[in-house]
This record gives C-alpha cells, structure tokens and sequence, in this order.
C-alpha cells in the first residue's frame, strides 16, 4: 500500500512538471516562428509589434473582457441567491408561526385560566 502511495505523489508532482514544461516548449515555438513585425492600428496610433507580441496582446484582451463578463454574473447569481434564501428564510418563518397557530376556535380550551374574574380581561359594562 505504501508503494502506492508513493507511486500518486510522484505522478502527482510529475503531471503539473510536464504540463508546465510542454507550455514553456509552445510558447518557445511561438516566439520564434512568429518574429516578423506587423504594424497595429489603434484608432489615433499605429504600433510596429512583433507578431507574436501583438497575439499575446489580443489574447490578454478577449480573456480579459471575458473575464469581466463572467465576475458580473458570478456577482448577479450572488445577489440574486442571497435574495431568495432571504425569502426562503421569510417564508419558513411564516410556515412555523402557522403551524403554531389553532386550527379552529373549538380547538381552543374553553375553560378559564387563573386570572378569570380578577380583572385580567376586557372591561364589562355594569
């Protein structure tokens, strides 16, 4: 058993090691077979950017604004799950104080408790 073990923590430190250097080697190969330099127009600019440099760039850009996209709705979702388990809350309390409630007048205990007749009650006319 103890072969095992060691046998996952070494597959698990050798799998990000691989992944990490197979990303090192594309990124290699991008850089050196996308040297040549383009020129970027931005609306008031023009840029002269080597091509993989003007990739990288546009890359940050989409992730970026999906980034973005993606926090408001995570952000919204929050909200709107606060507001219902708020309005679960409210309605589980509703259900609890009906349930303490009597179904029917007979239900209730005719019989008068400790304080009938020393005034306790509303006021009679005489």
């Amino acid at each position: 058993m103890a072969e095992r073990s060691r046998f996952g923590t070494w597959l698990r430190r050798l799998i990000p090691a691989l992944l990490g250097a197979g990303l090192l080697y594309l990124t290699w190969r991008l850089v050196s077979n996308n040297d040549a330099p383009v020129e970027v127009d931005f609306l008031f600019v023009r840029v002269e950017l080597v091509l993989w440099e003007a990739l990288l760039g546009s890359f940050l850009v989409g992730a970026l604004g999906v980034g973005v996209v993606t926090l408001y709705q995570m952000a919204r979702g929050g909200l709107v799950s606060r507001r219902y388990r708020k309005r679960l809350a409210n309605l589980e309390t509703e259900v609890h104080q009906l349930r303490n409630l009597p179904l029917s007048p007979e239900t209730v205990d005719p019989a008068p408790g400790p304080l009938a007749g020393s005034g306790g009650g509303p006021p009679t006319e005489p």
